[in-house]
């Protein structure tokens, strides 16, 4: 039986390795400039690595990439000595209670919450919809935690354990964020790491302004969660890429007061509220109607 979380893991999986395969791509590409221009064969970037170009093209390399809990790529990474089975078994407890804890959390709130707020956005009762939605925020936000702990915490350190891959920074503390772009360069670091080695930085090379460039960035950014939301909903509504457009204008407004006010906790409180108050909520809201309309046509 089709289900959408099936069909959004799967595309989640698949926009995984087109972005690890555009990274190994994108190095090795500038690596094998690196290594015809230079008099030597080799240059200061490429002596930095253990593993020298273009001895790290080989199947066992790419194969420990794709499984690395990493978007970018480079020819070698650090490595921790040993295999700490303790520390591995502890993470993949943590994932299945969170796991378990969420789906609780799915059937036993959230779920009754959003299929009673339908009638209410069908009809505009726009106060009965608030009512919803701030009912909904709560579990949620819940399950949305559970969710960023499971992944980014227990099932990414406890995928690096496997390899002994030494690089652990996997999120920043994006709950202290100021503002909202502030809080994408926080909460997913490998993808913010990838957008900015691979389109901030060859854009800021060719000329583009840090404007232009972070536009950029924000559209590609909302065209993926609109694609990864739309296609397993089979509907295409566009309110995850609105979602997305409209903080660039809110970012805006929240720097601007931070100037007038640089010490101010606003920035923080507005993060909260806009974020997880009412925009996640309200998606969600928005798209299970959807999903709804497909399934009785």
């Amino acid at each position: 039986m089709y289900h959408p979380c099936i069909s959004g893991f799967v595309l989640t999986i698949d926009l995984i390795f087109t972005m690890k395969i555009i990274s190994f791509h994108a190095v090795n590409f500038e690596l094998r400039h690196q290594y015809y221009t230079s008099k030597r064969g080799e240059t200061l970037d490429n002596q930095n690595y253990p593993i020298r170009y273009p001895h790290n093209l080989c199947v066992k390399n790419f194969l420990y990439f794709l499984a690395a809990p990493t978007l970018c790529y480079q020819p070698a990474y650090p490595r921790n000595p040993r295999f700490r089975r303790a520390f591995f078994f502890k993470r993949l407890f943590e994932l299945a209670s969170a796991i378990v804890m969420a789906y609780f959390a799915v059937e036993q709130f959230a779920t009754p919450t959003v299929k009673n707020s339908i009638q209410h956005l069908d009809e505009f009762n726009f106060l009965g919809l608030l009512e919803r939605i701030l009912k909904l925020s709560p579990s949620s936000l819940y399950i949305w935690l559970l969710g960023f702990y499971a992944i980014f915490h227990s099932f990414f350190n406890a995928v690096a354990e496997c390899l002994r891959f030494g690089d652990r920074q996997f999120y920043h503390d994006w709950w202290n964020a100021t503002s909202l772009d502030e809080y994408w360069r926080l909460w997913n670091a490998p993808v913010h790491q990838w957008l900015k080695r691979h389109c901030y930085i060859p854009m800021r090379v060719k000329g583009y302004s840090p404007i232009q460039a972070q536009l950029v960035i924000f559209g590609l950014s909302a065209f993926f969660h609109e694609y990864l939301v739309s296609i397993p909903t089979h509907t295409i509504q566009g309110w995850a890429f609105m979602a997305m457009l409209l903080q660039v204008p809110l970012i805006a407004v929240t720097r601007q007061y931070l100037k007038w006010f640089p010490g101010s906790s606003f920035g923080n409180y507005f993060f909260w509220v806009t974020l997880c108050v009412f925009g996640q909520p309200m998606c969600i809201i928005l798209y299970y109607r959807a999903w709804i309309k497909t399934q009785s046509l």
